[in-house]
């Protein structure tokens, strides 16, 4: 869970993270000892490189910066932090039809539920998306459809 003051800025720290021409996917907060651990993670086609993570993390750095010395005395973070700025990875997770659109072709794990609640798995490639849902092609060569809403969890699977 992201501290209020960081999610009520969201739209100003997206701004700050796009102008570096990547798109942020997710923010991640979690306590590390006396410090707290803010982690951007962005992505872009083709791949985010390490020059583009040092131009986020100086681009959202100066603005917690500057917004923390507009701050009360309490400053706007509570206490010190380290800023992470990295890539998702090849597990990133997969939320959004964007971000389906964008692994289509590649291997998919989709954990989903079905019309009786039952959880269920899907293991392949993900063939088709559109605006209801997705088609995932397993090894055998059977499809199933899975309507987004029914996704729980998904990510590109290298194991596949």
């Amino acid at each position: 869970m992201l501290p209020l003051e960081i999610e009520s800025r969201m739209e100003a720290i997206r701004s700050e993270v796009e102008q570096g021409g990547v798109e942020l996917v997710d923010v991640q907060y979690r306590r590390a000892g006396n410090r707290s651990v803010l982690t951007f993670i962005v992505d872009k086609p083709g791949g985010v490189t390490l020059d583009d993570c040092a131009e986020v993390n100086r681009r959202v750095g100066r603005y917690l910066d500057s917004e923390t010395t507009q701050e009360t005395s309490a400053g706007f973070l509570q206490g010190s932090y380290f800023l992470e700025v990295n890539s998702p990875g090849l597990d990133r997770p997969l939320r959004t039809p964007k971000d389906f659109e964008r692994a289509k072709g590649g291997a998919v794990r989709v954990a989903w539920k079905n019309d009786a609640g039952a959880g269920l798995v899907a293991l392949g490639r993900l063939l088709a998306v559109d605006a209801e849902g997705i088609d995932v092609q397993d090894k055998q060569g059977r499809t199933t459809r899975i309507a987004f809403d029914a996704v729980t969890k998904a990510s590109r699977d290298a194991g596949i």
